[in-house]
């Protein structure tokens, strides 16, 4: 409503704006429009607000359940059984039959008759001739040729080989006296040495001879029939 009032208000004064200027008159002011609306002030209110908190309730629910149960029933069922039965039925049948008729057919039949021809024939004609052919004539000579051989020579070889022996070896070894006896009656014995033969071991240096089989290469003449 205050949208409307203040758009007839404006129309009314460009029309008087507009007659003004027509009339040459001094223009008329317009009227004060609607006042400002007052600038929005912001406060702090404590409000109550509700909220839905889910709270978790075991409880004892029924349910039905179906269980299935296995009965034995007599039911009446209907079948189509195949029977086999010879039933007459009539066909048309093609059947052929031979019919002897008169036709006429053309035969080629040959004529022969005695041609008299020329044709050329090959005769042979025979005639001595003298021909010169060279024959190889082989001419043996006998030929010395070498070849090295090479045999086996038995050469005898010394050679000196550690052979060791046993070598016996004079000990002396004290004699002990008898036991309780000590230096009394058996004076002659105490401090007795009794000479021993130990057998030691010796290597000696033995020469000896060897045969080797050592390869000898010669030349060997020869005679070659070429």
């Amino acid at each position: 409503m205050k949208r409307w009032m203040m758009t007839g208000a404006l129309a009314v004064c460009l029309l008087a704006s507009g007659a003004a200027s027509a009339r040459h008159f001094p223009p008329v002011p317009c009227p004060p429009g609607p006042p400002a609306p007052p600038a929005p002030q912001y406060q702090t209110v404590r409000r109550a607000v509700c909220e839905w908190v889910p709270v978790t309730v075991t409880k004892e629910v029924k349910e039905v359940v179906c269980v299935p149960v296995t009965t034995t029933e007599q039911r009446v069922e209907a079948y189509c059984e195949l029977v086999t039965e010879t039933v007459p039925v009539t066909r048309v049948v093609h059947r052929t039959e031979f019919a002897r008729q008169r036709q006429k057919v053309c035969v080629v039949k040959p004529v022969t008759r005695m041609v008299e021809r020329a044709y050329p024939v090959c005769v042979p004609v025979t005639r001595t001739e003298k021909r010169t052919y060279q024959v190889a004539t082989p001419v043996v000579r006998t030929e010395e040729r070498q070849r090295p051989v090479t045999y086996f020579e038995t050469v005898p070889v010394t050679k000196t080989m550690q052979v060791t022996c046993y070598t016996p070896v004079a000990v002396q070894v004290p004699v002990a006296p008898p036991a309780g006896c000590g230096c009394g009656p058996c004076a002659a014995v105490c401090g007795a040495v009794a000479t021993c033969y130990r057998m030691v071991p010796t290597s000696t240096a033995v020469s000896y001879t060897e045969y080797q089989c050592v390869p000898r290469t010669t030349v060997q003449k020869y005679q070659v029939q070429v």
